[in-house]
């Protein structure tokens, strides 16, 4: 049972960096992208809530719909991928305080001023 773990979060791993490579290299709207965007959210359907893997795949969604302009989808999925970061790494560990400051600019740029300084306090 371990080795089909290993092997699918070796295949999550990989979905992703081909997804981040394709942000890179495709217009955000292009096929591929939208059809590895479903993908990684029928995985995050499957995976456990305590997995790395979880978090990476929730920041790689908040990415995209932050690349997208879809501020209040990026600001759910961010929080939900704090959720997480929150109840499986130190309250100081580095990737908490980065969710934290990208919620406050997505909350800046969606004009909820209160919600992005509370972001932002979390940081300090």
């Amino acid at each position: 049972m371990r080795g089909a773990l290993n092997q699918y979060d070796e295949a999550l791993f990989a979905c992703s960096k081909y997804l981040e490579f394709q942000e890179n290299t495709l217009l955000l709207d292009h096929i591929d992208i939208v059809s590895n965007y479903q993908c990684l959210n029928t995985q995050l359907e499957h995976l456990p809530k305590t997995c790395f893997e979880t978090i990476n795949t929730l920041k790689l969604l908040g990415e995209i719909y932050k690349a997208l302009q879809h501020y209040e989808q990026s600001i759910t999925i961010f929080y939900e991928c704090l959720e997480y970061q929150l109840n499986v790494l130190p309250s100081d560990h580095m990737d908490i305080l980065k969710t934290y400051e990208t919620i406050a600019l997505m909350c800046y740029k969606s004009k909820r001023y209160e919600e992005a300084l509370k972001n932002l306090e979390m940081t300090l």
